[in-house]
């Protein structure tokens, strides 16, 4: 292995600067939202890093996230004609994503925007979220990151991940 690719450690993304956001309601990032604003979620190298200390690469669960949701959308639009492995990927993903609110823990707190009742007569609170702010990572740091390890990566294998 060349000894010129010394790309920054991953300790680097873990003391990733602190990052909030407001949360919003716009169809951009809804179902019908531009593809191309999808298809964005993901830096080059779709979120792999390689870590030459032990020659493999390692996805980051931040993008592996983004990917999955960019995937159930795509199944959503496409729910009529969905092949067995779509299926499958759309399955994993959604567990994927479950597990990972759970790890996550967001402890903002959300207030109530609304009542509503539901078909059998109970009253509920609803939540949008809309509005709210939560503590976050950096994820422009994150991403800044991941695209120069690609960039590096490139220039020493010429090749991608």
């Amino acid at each position: 292995m060349p000894a010129l690719y010394q790309p920054a450690e991953p300790a680097d993304l873990f003391s990733a600067r602190e990052a909030a956001l407001t949360t919003i309601k716009s169809p951009r990032l809804g179902l019908y939202g531009p593809d191309s604003d999808w298809e964005n979620l993901l830096p080059s190298g779709d979120g792999f890093i390689y870590l030459p200390s032990d020659g493999e690469h390692y996805l980051l669960s931040h993008y592996h996230q983004l990917h999955c949701l960019r995937a159930i959308r795509t199944y959503v639009l496409a729910r009529d004609n969905l092949t067995e492995s779509a299926i499958v990927h759309v399955d994993h993903c959604l567990i994927y994503l479950r597990q990972m609110a759970l790890c996550s823990a967001d402890v903002t707190l959300e207030p109530a925007s609304h009542r509503q009742m539901t078909t059998d007569g109970r009253v509920v609170n609803t939540v949008t979220g809309v509005g709210i702010t939560h503590r976050c990572k950096d994820w422009e740091q994150v991403r800044n990151y991941v695209e120069q390890n690609y960039r590096e990566f490139k220039e020493t294998y010429g090749s991608t991940m």
